[in-house]
């Protein structure tokens, strides 16, 4: 580097050491002495797998999830008084990693290539000087391991010695351009450590984010912030002007006022958020639907309705179109939205014609990686809630986050009752376009899931007259009733249906025990028909009508890429994989003489939804998929998450089955690198009944929700817990927009939780969602006595005091009955038993439909204190 080169950088290190920028980086450092433990502490396993690698990337980025970093702490740290130790200590820590996460995962390497990282690691833990750590990196540089390359290991290297191994990555490749630094990691050691020497610095923490922020042109980009202040930011599309009503004019109008203008009939409560959520002094930022985005503004006026002659130039002078005044704060340095983006199928994300939605303080940081920050190089954030968080140690997240969302295939949204989790669930079909409008899904599996052989195959022999048994084979009603079950002998199963329902007076079949409805007839010719075919309709009438009305509505739905489960205490592993059930087999395939009990194997739901994903991967079957080449078998895989080919199980109310028992054995599958497609799939799992292999699709995914007030919790599996997720699903009040009468309802409902986490937990409050479509007292009333009073007296069982404290007297019926000590029978033996109740009180609720709206105002009201 010339002397010119070193007194410019210099220069701008001085300048960069006088930003906010220098200052949060120098904060960060707290977390650098934590993962240099984490990183020692799983170095003293005697072997490093694909997995602890992979934690060891997740751990460290600066998104990293609370529920993330413990699953991998348990992965990578054995030692349970050390794990516990060092969760601890970077819980307590303000601050996350300093790297975006790149590469989400190691996958695949063999026993020689982790050998070789974990020498390579421990030997740079060790690295005293210059010298030693560019030979332990050239070192391992020759040996060329794929997957981890410097943008992998740099950051390993950093946190065991801050001051010898910069963090590097792709952004500092401008920086490395323009001072003409070497492209090798191992030579930019001695060229950073240089620089880092002539400006002083103890560590080469600064300069990897002054190398960041480094553009093209030698200049520092600093990102402009907007503190948010405790106001709230939300999204609004202008997409319907742009598209539907661009020839009237209005959009021009409302750029050129800095208007934003909104129906107040928008749905899903959006007009009234519009009117009555959005205060002066709130931030928003203005999109044309998916394509196109506008401003970041501050809301400065009430709102307003739209004049009427504006109204005209669409054709809707008596609609209810309303508007709001801005100051334009931020111009997007790129105004048109990558097609990506419209894959994130988020509320605040752009979109949509008309639409209006808060940004929630949890998805902040994510809508600045994906919005704010790329194009308009602006960064949100708020002091207030920064201040705060500290002292918050339930905002984890709410995971809105699509790539998290995506990337983690075993998923499960928590929280108390009322909080939106089943709705979620609805969300996800929508947003991860689990329906193909574009394809027909005629579900005969489902159908035929509970009827028995012999009626199946009187449907098809009603459709197919007189026929062979070759012939019913090929039906397709047969060839999905054989789908769900794992008979082997095909022609055997048909046979033994026919014989054993044959009619009496059939003297072509020889077979004597036959039971059940009979219906069907042989002839001669060893064809095969219904014996009386208005008699069979007349046993199937019911079954016919079902499989109509599926025909008829099959040729109407969409294609559904998901199933729902509600989970409960008997769910099986017979239910959810494979089970038996005993049936009479007829030996003979030409239909002759004897019988005999044999075990018809059924496919569980879960079963069949690994089917149905393997089908969507381009196979026929599972039982295809399994016999595919790892090659073939992994590109197939690739191109169904490219092509978003996906299937979903949701499971309602997961914890309330024992999920290690349901899926037994089959446990360890379901983690994202034993599945089929994935570098360590596991195919050579045999299943206990039908001895045939199983294994999961890497295109199948798990979405369960929990309900935490449910005592089944206190159980839950740490199986489970390993292998799943967990997504925090809490009460937010906020989103409540209406009023009951004079009642607040985001005030009610803050209000009755502040005091149940105080009297219970966070896990024993109220969600919103119960008071979602409450509009008015009448509403509230029924919220009450349907969803509200019987939870709480649930929680507070027997306990009308605790229970009181949350009320309040409003809510009972006054006087409270005290107990005289009159009341009990006399009996000679009670040794003054019935005196123990004398002075107590019997509570009695009011009922929901006697409260009144003074009632509920009471809820709300601080209570009078005698301070004497």
């Amino acid at each position: 580097m010339t002397t010119e080169k070193i007194q410019e950088f210099i220069t701008l290190f001085t300048e960069f050491k006088g930003t906010e920028a220098y200052r949060y980086r120098q904060k960060q450092k707290a977390c650098s002495p934590i993962f240099r433990e984490i990183i020692l502490e799983t170095l003293k396993n005697d072997k490093i797998s694909n997995e602890q690698l992979t934690g060891l990337i997740q751990m460290f980025g600066n998104r990293c999830l609370e529920a993330n970093f413990i699953k991998y702490m348990e992965i990578c740290i054995k030692d349970k008084h050390r794990r516990d130790e060092l969760v601890k200590l970077r819980l307590a820590c303000d601050y996350n990693g300093f790297t975006n996460i790149g590469k989400t995962a190691i996958t695949g390497l063999q026993a020689d290539d982790l050998r070789i990282i974990r020498s390579f690691l421990i030997n740079a833990s060790k690295a005293t000087s210059i010298d030693s750590a560019k030979k332990v990196c050239k070192d391992f540089e020759s040996e060329n391991i794929a997957q981890v390359k410097q943008g992998v290991y740099s950051p390993w290297l950093f946190y065991l010695n801050p001051e010898l191994f910069p963090l590097m990555n792709n952004s500092h490749d401008n920086f490395k351009r323009y001072f003409g630094l070497s492209n090798q990691y191992s030579e930019n050691i001695l060229e950073y450590y240089q620089l880092n020497d002539k400006v002083k610095e103890p560590d080469l923490a600064a300069i990897d984010f002054m190398a960041h922020l480094f553009t093209k042109e030698g200049k520092l980009n600093y990102r402009r912030r907007l503190d948010l202040n405790g106001r709230r930011i939300y999204k609004i599309s202008h997409g319907v002007f742009a598209k539907n009503f661009n020839a009237s004019g209005l959009w021009e109008i409302f750029e050129e006022n800095k208007w934003i203008c909104m129906h107040e009939k928008t749905g899903k409560n959006q007009g009234i958020a519009f009117s009555n959520k959005l205060q002066i002094g709130d931030y928003i930022y203005l999109c044309y639907g998916g394509d196109e985005l506008s401003f970041i503004g501050k809301i400065i006026s009430n709102v307003k309705s739209l004049p009427s002659n504006l109204r005209k130039k669409i054709n809707q002078e008596d609609e209810p179109w309303v508007y709001r005044e801005v100051e334009v704060l931020f111009e997007p340095k790129n105004q048109w939205i990558d097609p990506e983006m419209k894959k994130l199928r988020y509320s605040f994300m752009p979109s949509g014609n008309t639409t209006f939605s808060q940004i929630p303080d949890d998805d902040i940081e994510y809508a600045n990686g994906e919005i704010f920050i790329p194009y308009y190089n602006v960064e949100i954030f708020d002091s207030l809630k920064e201040e705060s968080e500290a002292e918050d140690e339930d905002t984890e997240t709410n995971l809105s986050d699509t790539k998290n969302k995506l990337e983690m295939k075993n998923l499960i949204l928590y929280g108390p009752p009322g909080t939106g989790k089943t709705y979620k669930l609805l969300e996800y079909i929508n947003e991860w376009k689990l329906i193909d409008e574009n394809k027909e899904d005629i579900n005969y599996e489902l159908f035929l899931k509970d009827l028995t052989w012999w009626q199946t195959v009187a449907l098809v022999l009603i459709e197919l007259k007189t026929t062979r048994v070759s012939n019913i084979l090929e039906h397709p009603l047969i060839k999905d009733k054989f789908n769900i079950s794992s008979i082997q002998n095909k022609r055997a199963r048909i046979w033994g249906t026919l014989q054993n329902h044959t009619v009496d007076n059939c003297e072509n079949v020889k077979y004597q025990n036959r039971h059940g409805v009979q219906l069907f007839y042989k002839e001669p010719n060893s064809t095969w028909r219904l014996d009386n075919a208005d008699q069979a309709k007349f046993e199937l009438d019911e079954v016919i009508a079902q499989m109509e009305e599926i025909r008829s509505q099959g040729k109407k739905s969409a294609k559904r890429n998901y199933g729902f489960i509600t989970c409960h205490q008997s769910l099986s592993y017979e239910d959810f994989i494979e089970g038996i059930k005993p049936v009479l087999m007829n030996n003979d395939a030409g239909g002759e003489e004897e019988s005999e009990l044999e075990y018809e194997l059924k496919k569980g739901v879960f079963y069949l939804a690994c089917e149905k994903a393997a089908q969507l991967a381009g196979y026929n079957n599972l039982k295809e998929c399994l016999l595919d080449d790892k090659k073939s078998r992994k590109q197939k895989f690739k191109k169904a998450h490219e092509d978003n080919k996906k299937y979903v199980v949701f499971l309602d109310e997961i914890n309330r089955c024992n999920i290690s028992s349901v899926f037994g054995e089959l446990i360890t599958l379901i983690e994202d690198d034993k599945r089929l497609g994935a570098e360590n799939e596991m195919t050579d799992i045999i299943l206990p009944y039908s001895q045939t292999h199983f294994g999961v699709p890497a295109n199948l995914y798990i979405v369960g929700t929990m309900n935490t007030a449910d005592r089944s919790v206190e159980a839950l599996d740490t199986a489970l817990r390993r292998r799943f997720s967990f997504v925090p699903m809490p009460p937010k009040p906020e989103t409540l927009i209406k009023q009951a009468g004079q009642v607040y309802l985001e005030t009610l409902l803050t209000t009755l939780n502040d005091r149940l986490i105080i009297l219970k937990d966070s896990d024993h409050t109220i969600g919103h969602a119960w008071l979602w479509e409450v509009d008015s007292i009448e509403k509230l009333k029924v919220a009450f006595a349907n969803k509200i009073l019987p939870l709480l007296q649930e929680y507070f069982y027997n306990d009308y005091e605790k229970l009181g404290l949350v009320l309040g007297d409003a809510f009972f019926e006054l006087p409270h009955k005290r107990v005289a000590g009159n009341e009990f029978a006399l009996f000679s033996g009670s040794s003054g038993l019935s005196g123990q109740y004398k002075n107590k009180y019997i509570y009695k609720l009011k009922n929901a439909e006697d409260l009144s709206e003074a009632d509920f105002l009471t809820l709300t009201q601080a209570p009078v204190v005698n301070e004497d």
